[in-house]
């Protein structure tokens, strides 16, 4: 059984609702929710941008840094320098051929 992806909207003073309870939560709820295994969406409800990347990866830094740890300096270089693709630089490069990208094993 899969569990539908809970729809987290972030408001533009730092609160985050929860749209399938209704409820205002905390980054630390957040980060329980994630962390027992359900799917989140973040989206900024002034634009409507996903941003699921950066807030769980605030709530990484937050609480959990030493996971930080484990991703390849390469990775972090790639993306502040904006050359190179990330992808490769975290899976040891592009395996499937034909440019498309294939997911880190």
């Amino acid at each position: 059984m899969t569990k539908d992806t809970i729809r987290i909207r972030k408001y533009p003073n730092r609160r985050l609702y929860d749209t399938s309870r209704s409820a205002f939560i905390t980054s630390e709820q957040l980060y329980t929710i994630v962390r027992e295994g359900n799917k989140v969406e973040v989206i900024e409800s002034a634009t409507g941008t996903d941003i699921t990347n950066i807030v769980l990866l605030n709530a990484i830094i937050d609480r959990d840094p030493s996971r930080i740890l484990s991703i390849p300096a390469a990775v972090f270089h790639s993306m502040v320098s904006g050359v190179g693709d990330v992808a490769s630089a975290c899976c040891g490069g592009n395996k499937g051929g034909g440019g498309a990208v294939q997911p880190c094993q």
